[in-house]
């Protein structure tokens, strides 16, 4: 390669390098960069190459535990191929492993979530992107109720500890025990392991005044503690109405509490992250947490709800520019009696990513029969097209849709690259699957 190619190579690479791995440039600056540091095809091809090989590299150093290298050589391949979403991804899992395999600074727990945000932020229709981020927040949530009882594990240890010794040298611990005494403590024992073996699952009162009120109300008709392989559990379900207002992100608190009031556990519980769609009065969500508990699920009497963030509107925010206009509805499986929908798209967002198109649309659901839904599974396309993207909108663990609700979701439509899109091209929302 002449000089002057390896010169324009080189500026082109050095001015990538000035955007960090966790904020790469918009369309708009590549654009003008590419512009400013025209690159052949031959020279395009070697950045490629570049940049492949630090994913090797860093791929290779993961499988090895090395961190630190892996995440050095992934962060490169990120600044070279600052539109790929998939290897920020792979970065992003590279941090969370560090983070649990070293019990290291929650800086690492941030910078995954941060890189996995940067990849949907890119493409919405990243494969695993969204769950990677909401597993992360499920995660995050446990750790801080674990924290406040980080000393119960050397408790553990040294309860474990004492009985190994026991084990070993029973009658010289025993000894030291009169034969009442010995009796009562096995019973003691016996009654506390027929407390926490057998505990069946159980209802929990739930108090929910501080999040039902004039602007939205949670009807809540599952709370529920109990005990598996193991592990004490508590799992909520219920549906969330929005009277006024758009709503956007919504974070709440779950509080348990004793028989006295004491509390024994606070966890967050994220409803809705900033990239749901925004919810328009009249609209219900399914409100589901299901959490592993670091106590005994027999110590919990009741259980609060608080709000701890509230994003909402008074109008819709860039209602200018996404009108609504309605889907046409396909049955795809013989329509039941009774029952029948209707269907909005809301909102179209054209994202470019790196090697496709990404169509992002908010598109609401309603039941106008009148018999409710336990299943609804569709299939979302453009009217004419072959490409079709499956949602899942309610599962027999969501909150049935009663007559007259209505829901609304995010879905992404992947369309190749140079595929003329017409300006507001209809949607076709096909029925694939209900249940009654």
């Amino acid at each position: 390669m002449p000089q002057e190619q390896n010169d324009n190579l080189r500026s082109f690479i050095d001015k990538l390098e000035s955007w960090p791995a966790d904020k790469p440039p918009s369309l708009k600056e590549l654009r003008e960069l590419k512009k400013q540091f025209p690159l052949t095809e031959k020279e395009l091809d070697k950045l490629d190459l570049i940049s492949d090989n630090h994913r090797k590299r860093g791929r290779d150093a993961f499988t090895r535990n090395a961190y630190g290298i892996a995440i050095a050589e992934l962060s490169r391949a990120c600044q070279l191929s600052p539109r790929d979403p998939n290897v920020r991804l792979e970065l992003a899992e590279v941090y969370l492993h560090k983070y649990l395999d070293k019990n290291s600074s929650k800086q690492n727990r941030l910078k995954a979530e941060r890189m996995a945000a940067s990849a949907l932020e890119i493409a919405p229709g990243t494969p695993g992107a969204k769950q990677f981020l909401k597993e992360l927040q499920i995660m995050s949530s446990d750790f801080r109720s674990a924290g406040k009882n980080r000393f119960i594990l050397p408790l553990i240890l040294l309860v474990f500890t004492l009985a190994g010794i026991s084990t070993w040298k029973r009658d010289w611990v025993f000894s030291f025990f009169t034969k009442e005494n010995t009796v009562s403590h096995t019973t003691a024992i016996t009654d506390t392991q027929n407390r926490t073996e057998s505990s069946a699952e159980r209802n929990i009162e739930i108090i929910t005044d501080n999040i039902n009120g004039e602007n939205f109300s949670a009807d809540i008709y599952r709370s529920a503690a109990g005990k598996r392989d193991n592990g004490n559990y508590l799992d909520i379900r219920g549906k969330l109405l929005n009277k006024n207002n758009y709503l956007g992100l919504m974070e709440f608190q779950i509080t348990g509490r004793e028989n006295d009031g004491n509390i024994i556990f606070s966890i967050p519980w994220l409803v809705r992250d900033s990239s749901a769609p925004l919810l328009t009065p009249g609209d219900t969500q399914p409100l589901t947490a299901f959490r592993w508990l670091d106590v005994p699920d027999y110590l919990i009497e009741r259980i609060e709800i608080t709000p701890l963030q509230i994003k909402s509107y008074k109008k819709s925010p860039g209602s200018a520019e996404n009108k609504s206009h309605p889907a046409e509805i396909v049955w795809k499986t013989p329509r039941p009696d009774g029952v029948n929908l209707n269907a909005e798209i809301r909102k179209i967002q054209v994202i470019e990513a790196f090697d496709t198109v990404d169509m992002l649309m908010d598109i609401s659901v309603k039941n106008t029969g009148s018999e409710k839904l336990t299943e609804l599974e569709l299939g979302i396309s453009l009217t004419g097209s072959s490409m079709e993207t499956m949602v899942k909108v309610s599962g027999i663990e969501d909150p049935p849709i009663a007559p007259g609700e209505q829901r609304v979701f995010s879905t992404v439509l992947r369309i190749p690259p140079g595929k003329n899109i017409p300006e507001n091209t209809p949607v076709t929302v096909f029925v694939e699957k209900t249940g009654r």
